[in-house]
């Protein structure tokens, strides 16, 4: 699936279409250091902002758990990231370094309004 509206919005979307929860591990999110700068500069969570709308491209999907990363390089290339593993439920949620978990909610462009505002309350 692709993810220009952003890998938050890809992950819901994925989530309510599957029946499941996508974790996302703070440990495997591979944020640039202007990010965390940004985001600083603008009181913004650099995580919601990394996975929030935007103009990039990329595919998400999930894939069976492969013995080791050295697997997944022969398969998919040097670019592929893991960054989390599917659950039971429903949702995003980010897995913290120190194991526990926070619900996480993006914001998506809205496409149907005539402001084009960004519409925070992640319904469809």
């Amino acid at each position: 699936m692709d993810n220009t509206d952003g890998t938050g919005n890809t992950l819901e979307e994925l989530s309510i279409a599957s029946n499941k929860s996508f974790i996302v591990e703070e440990g495997k999110i591979n944020i640039p250091n202007i990010v965390y700068k940004i985001a600083d500069s603008v009181s913004e969570n650099p995580i919601k902002m990394a996975f929030g709308a935007g103009a990039d491209f990329s595919l998400i999907g999930t894939i069976k758990k492969p013995q080791d990363m050295g697997e997944i390089e022969a398969l998919y290339g040097p670019d592929f990231q893991i960054i989390g593993h599917v659950g039971n439920g429903k949702g995003v949620y980010l897995e913290e370094k120190d194991k526990s978990f926070v619900p996480l909610q993006f914001s998506r462009w809205n496409y149907f309004s005539n402001d084009m505002k960004i519409n925070g309350d992640n319904t469809n």
